[in-house]
């Protein structure tokens, strides 16, 4: 009977901002908690017993991490978080100002307003991932890190794997990546791994605004997929530190209008007209 009422309150969060008369980003926030709810249910189903989880469904439900890594401290601000908070929260609302006003196109191309759009993402990502962390030092808790200094990262692999969401990579890793390695191998492994998580990325965008932001923001996590297996095939771990930030940056620069452009257009931003 469990299982039912989960299945039942699965289907309703999937289905909820599909047929939700409501704007772009509502329905992308809805369609995000319906995705948290499918990974937290699955890794509830595979709890033991007495653990964490299961001992705080609610909190289990509701928290875009792993609670089992969650330990209690003694409550108070931590200072450094705060900071980062602020910084990054400082540059995200400078590129959302910047993304307000129009931009000419740059030899075809909107140049500015992608920029842009990649600072409003990585910042506005760190912001609500360091916040997190400082709520929850405040109350008590310390969390491990969602992030890890993503632009830090020497490879493609490393930004996704390590460094970039981590909660999100561990569970891919967990429920994909480990049980496909083991029967096919890292190769089909490593596809595979990619390939539900441009299929998660896909729904969102989908069900926000559309097919053709869905096949954009599908399309990019495909390919850091293939570009992780080029990575294996050129070794470039024997590369220079330098170089291997250089490729790590260049290419997640080159690539990343196929994901900031569908998010742009989530949160209508007319900077060329990219909402209309």
């Amino acid at each position: 009977m469990g299982r039912i009422g989960s299945a039942c309150l699965l289907l309703l969060a999937l289905l909820l901002p599909v047929v939700a008369s409501i704007g772009p980003l509502p329905k992308a926030l809805l369609a995000c908690m319906g995705l948290l709810l499918s990974v937290k249910i699955l890794q509830l189903d595979h709890a033991a017993a007495g653990s964490v989880m299961r001992r705080h469904p609610l909190w289990h439900a509701l928290a875009p991490f792993d609670i089992e890594s969650a330990r209690a401290v003694r409550p108070g601000a931590d200072r450094i978080a705060l900071l980062e908070m602020l910084a990054y929260g400082v540059l995200a609302s400078i590129a959302w100002l910047g993304l307000s006003r129009p931009w000419p196109m740059t030899q075809g191309l909107p140049l500015v307003p992608l920029f842009l759009g990649m600072g409003l993402v990585y910042c506005g990502m760190e912001t609500l991932t360091v916040g997190l962390r400082f709520a929850h030092r405040l109350a008590g808790v310390e969390v491990s890190a969602m992030q890890r200094a993503p632009i830090l990262a020497r490879s493609i692999g490393e930004f996704w794997s390590e460094r970039w969401n981590r909660p999100v990579s561990t569970w891919l890793n967990r429920y994909v990546f480990r049980p496909v390695t083991r029967r096919h191998g890292r190769v089909l492994a490593m596809l595979s791994t990619f390939a539900i998580s441009a299929a998660l990325h896909a729904w969102l965008f989908f069900v926000a605004v559309g097919w053709r932001a869905a096949a954009m923001a599908g399309s990019f996590f495909l390919l850091q997929g293939v570009l992780v297996l080029l990575e294996h095939g050129l070794c470039i771990q024997a590369w220079p530190s330098v170089a291997r930030r250089a490729w790590t940056v260049g290419l997640l620069l080159f690539s990343s209008p196929l994901f900031v452009l569908p998010v742009l257009q989530v949160l209508r931003v007319d900077a060329i007209g990219l909402a209309r």
